[in-house]
């Protein structure tokens, strides 16, 4: 296509470089020797007849939609639960009644504990830690829905959507208006998603499943920083 080539050259020979980095992945089946989250995209992805020029391709997609928020939603976790004694109180609390306290087994050595913290259990016993997430998810993400339209529709006040259209709804948009999120959209409230059902399958109200495997990931590390480390950043 002409105009993605020229108004976004470079994002289009960067995507390139990309997937031609997955294609030659694949092609040498190093997939083999990776997570079975990898194996899976994989498995699924060829079963509907990808080429392995596209799958490559949307392989870089994954990777993006994978680690495009994780960075940012660390930074303001951390700065939130840190910036507030009765936050980072509230926190440590949580993760302390699902952390195992163990000896080392070869040496019975009482003075070296081993931490274990089961990510099966976050769920149901950390919910301010997760309110924390998805609040920091809804103020820091980005990203834009899109969706085609699958037949006339008109919705609001007077909006027609034609069959076949394709509507993109930024995402700040819609997790920062005051008509859904009230007066205080635009601050932090730990505890604003308490109220809710705290789910892993869901961290912003948006659903994917890139998003359900960097949360399970971003969750555990968070909990293990926020219970160990010194609140005096100093």
């Amino acid at each position: 296509m002409f105009l993605p080539d020229w108004l976004t050259r470079y994002g289009v020979c960067n995507r390139q470089v990309v997937a031609d980095a997955f294609q030659d992945y694949f092609a040498n089946k190093y997939y083999e020797y990776a997570s079975g989250l990898v194996k899976d995209f994989y498995a699924s992805e060829y079963s509907y007849g990808f080429s392995l020029s596209d799958g490559s391709i949307f392989e870089g997609e994954h990777a993006v939609a994978t680690l495009a928020n994780t960075y940012a939603a660390a930074f303001w976790v951390v700065f939130y639960v840190f910036s507030n004694p009765d936050v980072l109180k509230d926190t440590r609390k949580e993760i302390s009644s699902i952390i195992m306290v163990v000896t080392d087994e070869q040496t019975g050595d009482e003075k070296r504990p081993r931490y274990v913290l089961d990510i099966t259990k976050v769920n149901y016993h950390c919910p301010i830690l997760i309110s924390i997430f998805r609040e920091t998810s809804r103020l820091y993400s980005m990203g834009i829905f899109l969706r085609q339209v699958c037949k006339d529709t008109t919705v609001g006040d007077g909006y027609h959507l034609k069959k076949n259209s394709v509507v993109l709804m930024p995402s700040i948009a819609v997790l920062t208006d005051p008509k859904i999120w009230g007066s205080d959209a635009l601050s932090f409230n730990h505890r604003r998603f308490l109220s809710t059902k705290a789910s892993a399958e869901n961290g912003s109200g948006v659903s994917c499943r890139q998003q359900k495997l960097w949360w399970r990931l971003y969750v555990v590390s968070r909990a293990t920083f926020c219970h160990f480390a010194n609140p005096s950043l100093g």
